[in-house]
């Protein structure tokens, strides 16, 4: 990532920092704290991976993506990846997640005087790897 990143969030370029953003920025995926950890090949101890995570999620630089409460995936945030805010699609068979592009703004009906946050857009299914190795095994019997 550029330096200017650095400056324009107000953080540091620190070693643990730098190595999380290098990771999800050549994944086509998003990647939960286990494969990044995996990637990451147990260079950084627990604490600074995990407090990494969070300053750069609140800072902006990274998304958390909850797929359900037992998988947290993250990914370069929109800004970032200089992508319009967009959803996800779950591959409930290997787990992966990807982004989807395409989806057209939603505008929402608040209860009076409540204002939105945040927005989550997930669509859960089988991805097209899966679905073909389940057409080969099929084929195979």
């Amino acid at each position: 990532m550029a330096e200017t990143v650095w400056d324009a969030c107000g953080l540091r370029r620190t070693p643990c920092r730098a190595a999380v953003l290098r990771c999800l920025s050549e994944q086509s995926t998003a990647l939960s704290e286990k494969e990044l950890t995996a990637k990451l090949a147990g260079e950084f101890d627990r604490t600074t991976f995990y407090r990494t995570l969070r300053v750069l999620e609140q800072k902006g630089i990274i998304h958390r993506i909850v797929v359900d409460p037992s998988m947290v995936k993250y990914a370069l945030s929109a800004e970032m990846s200089r992508k319009a805010p967009h959803g996800h699609f779950h591959c409930k068979e290997c787990g992966k997640v990807w982004c989807i592009d395409d989806i057209a703004p939603v505008s929402y009906l608040l209860p009076r005087g409540a204002q939105a946050e945040d927005e989550e857009f997930i669509v859960h299914g089988r991805c097209v790897a899966c679905i073909a190795k389940e057409k080969r095994a099929a084929l195979k019997e």
